[in-house]
Formats: structure tokens, sequence, C-alpha cells
């Protein structure tokens, strides 16, 4: 950042301060709703209740044992063959 933007964000951010510190004063109420409000939100979202996690997908735990798991990536799914059906359209050119 440039000297000048670093001094309008610092300007910026105070004025920012000094209004919330205002407005704590004056109506707490009016700051202290949102924040709980915003809080109990994130905390949901960080640690959501037993009945809105999904359920089947558990990455440590008793399963399979440690050498029958797939070595790539993709797992057994990935490994599928695809093949080329030639067809029998009377437009297409010869393959050689």
């Amino acid at each position: 950042m440039r000297t000048n933007d670093k001094r309008f964000f610092a300007v910026i951010l105070i004025l920012a301060g000094a209004g919330v510190a205002h407005s704590l004063m004056s109506r707490p109420a009016a700051v202290l709703i949102p924040v709980l409000v915003l809080g109990t939100v994130f905390l949901l979202y960080k640690y959501p209740p037993g009945r809105w996690r999904r359920r089947g997908v558990r990455r440590d735990g008793p399963g399979r044992p440690p050498g029958s798991r797939p070595r790539n990536r993709r797992g057994a799914a990935g490994r599928v063959k695809l093949r080329v059906i030639p067809g029998r359209k009377k437009d297409d050119p010869p393959r050689h």
C-alpha cells in the first residue's frame, strides 16, 4: 500500500471505532443485539447441532483395514474403462 492509502485506511478505522464507541455509550442495546445475533450464527456455523450434521461421513473410526484402502485419490469408483463404440451413420468419413 502507498502511504496515502495507509493514512486514509487508518482515518476510516479511527472514525468507525469512534462511531461504535459512541453507539455503545449512548445505546448499548443497539450494538449488543446485532453482536449477539452474529455470534450465535457464527457458533451454529462452526459447531452445528447433532441433527444438522451429515450422517455417514466419517473420516476417522473403524472401517476398512488399512491395507484395503484404494491407493489413488479417486478410489475404486474412479477406475472405469471407457470404450468408444463405433456408430453406423452414412455421412461419417471412413476411419483408418
